[in-house]
């Protein structure tokens, strides 16, 4: 998966600019983070991008938290290394 259908998942799912902002900054961090730890950088920047997929779908239902974005990306046929 390229970044650029990543983030096209993510404004297909969520409305909210500021969830998307925050989805950018989760990225960022997640990158720091592989790259300190010596993990895949891209594989690591994608989970970050995509970790709050279902947010706004969840929202009144938070138990549900990111058990929709599984199911989301796993239907889009995702890798498991990204989902997971």
């Amino acid at each position: 998966m390229e970044r650029e259908e990543a983030l096209e998942i993510v404004q297909k799912y969520l409305k909210n600019k500021n969830l998307v902002k925050h989805s950018l900054a989760v990225e960022a961090c997640m990158k720091a983070l592989a790259s300190r730890l010596n993990q895949d950088v891209e594989k690591w920047g994608l989970a970050g991008i995509l970790h709050d997929l279902d947010y706004e779908i969840t929202e009144k239902s938070p138990e549900l938290h990111t058990t929709e974005t599984v199911k989301i990306l796993e239907e889009l046929g995702i890798d498991a290394d990204i989902i997971h």
